[in-house]
């Protein structure tokens, strides 16, 4: 099999592997960052880095449409049907 030309690292204990710093750097990597470990056809792997932090819903009544805004504060078609039939029983 012929090696393609990049970093030989080595695998630590614990299946440990550092990453070369070039490519941390590239790809915008930091200690403690979550990437994704894909096995590519028997011979190799994809590694990418993946955003596991919550996003930020924040509803803003003054700017978004009404169903961003619902969407946002999480009011259900469920709810909405409820509020409706606490409204009539009033």
């Amino acid at each position: 099999m012929q090696t393609p030309i990049g970093e030989l690292v080595k695998v630590m204990d614990r299946g440990t592997v550092t990453l070369p710093s070039k490519f941390r750097k590239k790809l915008g990597l930091n200690k403690g960052q979550v990437v994704n470990v894909i096995q590519v056809g028997q011979e190799g792997l994809f590694i990418m880095p993946v955003d596991v932090s919550p996003k930020k819903r924040v509803a803003d009544w003054t700017e978004d449409t009404i169903s961003e805004y619902m969407n946002k504060v999480r009011y259900t078609l469920a709810n909405q049907l409820r509020s409706e039939q606490a409204r009539r029983a009033w």
